[in-house]
């Protein structure tokens, strides 16, 4: 069975309420799911309580790290897919990288950059209690309850699916960055 490997402390009901969960639904592998990006969110109490959560996970330079808000609204899926990870990191200056932008940075050498992109580190949190109704699986197994607050370490090369079919939209947050920059708690986890 899949265990969370920590906890974060959030108000998580400030986040869920606060957002404007309006107009953002791409990709292929979902339906049915709104995503909020940290970057949106910039000076919002949204965005406060994120950085918090940030701080929690990092011991130093939060901008290698980027996290979103999820809402899955009732009756909706995600099928099984792959991430791989760094979708659009923010520099703290307003500007997208990748994933593989942000490891050629610090390194020009092939090699090297690969190396470094197996630190990159991803985690899935849910904002709230699990309800009846809400799955959530990966190649680790599915998460049969989670509480608010858990850490699941989550790689994004691995295969992973949710459904909503309960009577409430389910929440959760993604968080990502280079596992050089965690805690030292969390360092040892993953």
């Amino acid at each position: 069975m899949w265990k969370p490997i920590g906890k974060v402390a959030a108000n998580f009901e400030l986040m869920i309420n606060e957002t404007n969960w309006g107009g953002w639904n791409r990709g292929v592998n979902w339906q049915g799911k709104n995503r909020q990006d940290d970057k949106d969110l910039v000076g919002t109490a949204v965005g406060r309580e994120g950085d918090k959560i940030i701080k929690q996970i990092c011991r130093y330079n939060r901008f290698n790290w980027h996290w979103n808000i999820n809402r899955t609204y009732i009756n909706n899926i995600t099928k099984p897919h792959r991430d791989f990870g760094g979708e659009e990191p923010w520099d703290g200056k307003g500007n997208k990288k990748s994933s593989y932008n942000i490891v050629w940075e610090k390194t020009n050498n092939r090699e090297e950059a690969l190396e470094l992109a197996k630190l990159w580190r991803r985690f899935w949190i849910p904002m709230r209690d699990r309800e009846f109704g809400q799955f959530f699986e990966s190649a680790y197994g599915p998460l049969c309850d989670w509480k608010a607050g858990d850490i699941f370490y989550l790689p994004a090369t691995e295969y992973h699916a949710g459904a909503t079919v309960s009577f409430n939209d389910r929440y959760t947050m993604l968080v990502e960055g280079l596992s050089i920059d965690l805690n030292e708690k969390l360092r040892k986890l993953v």
